[in-house]
């Protein structure tokens, strides 16, 4: 005995919405869905060396090669602020590259800059100390920052500038206007402006009518100024609290610090300070609420702080670049944390190749995440991740011979590049997207 199963449809709708049912299901048995990103790039601000409006300055630095602006933000609107180190100012465009204003950089303490040869000094020792390798341990040949780099001794002071020479920028609280009449900012519009001189460790804070807010200086005083020191980066919170990250170089090594400077206060607070001293142990402060070996940090778009960082702790016995779970010259782990040190997740970020250096960008409204790497002294490459730590995409950077100063990620995960040639500097936008792509199970792309 035989039964034939009979599907009565009992009208035209219902045969419809079986048949697309039968074609949906056919379809993703033998499909999946993939994202496809891509990247287009323009030329968002241009102009020549020199010191007229618009124009940047550039010096030949102690290594013979040429330096102009050393850091770039950009505010909500796309307006674009350029610190012109070499000229004493930050210069603001507009999304289409028009000058829309210039603001001068507070005064220094002395009216010379530091000589090539001091700026080299200090330059030198620290690169021994980040090639050694905060957060992981690359190259074990290299048995620590005192090895390659110079005595205290032969470590001149630095001469205090004229003018603060900054080399990092960021911004907080808003856009700014412009003035219809004029085609200049607004005065009562706009973000503050949050500028680093990583020589002097100084931070300021300050408004486009060039009053000044606030003024910190993160390096030590007194006895200990002695030591030489630089703050490297710093980052932006929306609500203009400031993340800020440095070393001191101390008679006993190298001391890294993560510092939080809030909005209101007037004093930094440290949320992690390591010392790396000269015979390669490592040791963190435990009272501190972050305890981890640093190697980069950003402040997120979403309120949080991101660490590339490793465990301050020797890597476990036969396990080279930190075992399981920890960092290596092939991927990163990346902690993330709120401001005050709570631990809020973690993920690795795998870099597909070796990397001596990684750099994070920060991340976009969509979770994903941006780092600039690099393998030696080449101008690296940037990169795209997503929070499971799969490399997405790799940005298209200009020519070896084009020196990449700075970058700047927005919200929107915008990305911003400033570079310098022979020519004169420019500052590039990336805009990233991704599109939906069907792609077969089997069978290959």
């Amino acid at each position: 005995m035989s039964g034939v199963l009979v599907l009565k449809l009992r009208s035209p709708v219902a045969a419809l919405a079986a048949g697309l049912l039968v074609l949906t299901t056919a379809w993703l048995l033998f499909f999946r869905v993939e994202t496809v990103w891509s990247v287009e790039s323009e030329v968002v601000v241009a102009g020549r060396w020199g010191v007229a409006e618009g124009e940047f300055g550039r010096a030949t630095g102690a290594d013979g090669r040429l330096r102009g602006p050393q850091a770039v933000a950009v505010d909500g609107a796309g307006n674009v602020a350029v610190a012109d180190s070499l000229n004493g100012r930050v210069q603001v465009f507009s999304p289409e590259g028009e000058l829309l204003g210039v603001i001068r950089v507070p005064e220094g303490r002395t009216a010379v800059l530091p000589a090539h040869a001091e700026r080299a000094a200090a330059h030198g020792l620290l690169e021994a100390c980040l090639a050694w390798g905060p957060g992981f341990r690359p190259r074990p040949d290299l048995p620590g920052p005192a090895a390659a780099a110079p005595a205290q001794a032969e470590v001149p002071a630095a001469a205090r500038p004229g003018f603060l020479y900054v080399t990092d920028i960021d911004l907080s609280g808003g856009s700014w206007r412009v003035d219809r009449r004029s085609g200049r900012l607004d005065p009562a519009s706009g973000p503050r402006l949050h500028l680093l001189a990583g020589w002097e460790g100084t931070v300021i804070t300050m408004d486009i009518t060039g009053v000044v807010h606030r003024r910190l200086d993160l390096l030590p005083s007194g006895r200990a100024a002695a030591a030489p020191g630089y703050v490297l980066d710093i980052d932006a919170f929306p609500d203009g609290d400031l993340v800020v990250f440095g070393y001191v170089l101390p008679e006993e090594g190298l001391v890294q610090f993560v510092r939080l400077v809030e909005a209101s206060a007037v004093e930094a607070v440290d949320l992690c300070s390591v010392t790396i001293r000269r015979d390669g142990s490592v040791t963190v402060d435990e009272d501190l609420p972050v305890r981890l070996d640093v190697e980069s940090v950003a402040a997120g778009h979403d309120g949080l702080l991101y660490l590339a960082a490793a465990p301050a702790a020797p890597p476990p016995a036969g396990a080279p670049g930190g075992g399981p779970g920890g960092a290596s010259p092939f991927s990163r782990q990346v902690w993330v944390f709120s401001r005050r040190g709570k631990a809020e997740g973690r993920f690795r970020l795998d870099c597909e190749g070796y990397t001596l250096y990684l750099r994070l960008l920060g991340t976009s409204g969509r979770g994903l995440v941006f780092a600039r790497l690099g393998s030696g002294r080449s101008p690296g490459m940037i990169c795209l991740f997503d929070r499971k730590g799969t490399m997405l995409l790799r940005l298209p950077l200009p020519a070896e011979a084009v020196e990449v100063a700075d970058v700047y990620l927005t919200a929107a995960g915008v990305l911003y590049v400033s570079v310098a040639d022979d020519e004169g500097y420019r500052v590039l936008r990336y805009r990233v997207g991704g599109s939906l792509k069907p792609v077969p199970r089997w069978g290959g792309r």
